[in-house]
């Protein structure tokens, strides 16, 4: 089921995340001035790609009532169903000229584990991903804290504290901690809320250095699952540091993938072990 992002919005707050003020368009009047600067994002269900719908738009607050009207007609025609219209405030981003300085977090359940992925972000999120991979954080084994000695050495890290030759700090580290801490809450939450995915892209820093959150979807899992405690087996120690079988699920052909490193080092390894590959669609 999909989470819209004023829901996102909402959890986010709870989770100690600084999203934009915002309101419903029938509230707008109530909560900007007239010659405010607002953006106003058309929400349709299933919508998760405003821009592309032409769901976005950046105005005066009292042009919203028309621009919207618009935006509905588009958002329908694309086929999703009207959600309403969200009004928020225009955030002055803190940036560095000619590097990027967005970000795209993303929490989610992952066959059972809550992971935050945090990599670049914007527009051009998927191809800048292959300059800077993202950073992958499994929240019940890595701490904020540990995740923060990461993000500091990740391109997106080094240009916010300004560790990147010619540039300066846009936020601290401490401000960086606060925001990792709300993500491991978002994660908790989230979980507990029903969910199974939140997604806040972009993620940025305002004139202050605090991170803020401008947009986000999530989905929601069909059926609550609980989770049960499963204990080890008593050898699980021992067969993880001296195992007798190892089996490689999705080994790509390609030599710099993970799974085909893991299968290389395992070969040239003396160990007295059986290695299964296990990858159906392949012949060999």
């Amino acid at each position: 089921m999909f989470v819209d992002e004023e829901q996102v919005y909402r959890l986010a707050r709870l989770a100690g995340l600084t999203p934009p003020r915002h309101a419903w368009i029938e509230d707008a009047a109530a909560t900007f001035e007239p010659h405010e600067a607002v953006v106003v994002k058309g929400l349709g269900e299933g919508l998760w790609h405003k821009s592309e719908a032409g769901a976005v738009a950046f105005v005066e607050a009292a042009r919203v009532e028309d621009v919207a009207a618009a935006m509905r007609a588009r958002v329908e025609a694309a086929g999703h169903r009207w959600i309403g219209a969200l009004v928020c405030e225009q955030i002055d981003i803190a940036k560095v000229d000619g590097l990027p300085t967005e970000a795209f977090v993303s929490v989610a359940e992952r066959q059972g584990i809550w992971t935050v992925m945090f990599g670049l972000g914007g527009v051009r999120a998927e191809a800048l991903a292959q300059l800077a991979p993202p950073l992958l954080w499994p929240v019940a084994w890595v701490s904020p804290e540990e995740a923060l000695v990461e993000l500091e050495d990740h391109f997106l890290g080094q240009t916010w504290l300004g560790r990147l030759r010619g540039t300066r700090a846009l936020t601290t580290e401490a401000k960086l901690e606060t925001l990792l801490r709300a993500l491991w809450s978002l994660a908790e939450r989230a979980a507990a809320d029903g969910l199974r995915l939140v997604e806040m892209n972009p993620v940025v820093l305002d004139g202050q250095g605090t991170p803020r959150v401008l947009d986000g979807v999530g989905a929601r899992a069909h059926e609550a699952v609980a989770t049960v405690p499963v204990a080890r087996p008593p050898a699980f120690l021992s067969a993880l540091v001296a195992p007798r079988r190892i089996a490689i699920a999705g080994v790509s052909a390609r030599a710099d993938s993970p799974g085909h490193v893991i299968a290389q080092n395992l070969a040239q390894a003396d160990l007295a072990i059986t290695c299964i590959i296990v990858k159906p669609e392949a012949e060999t």
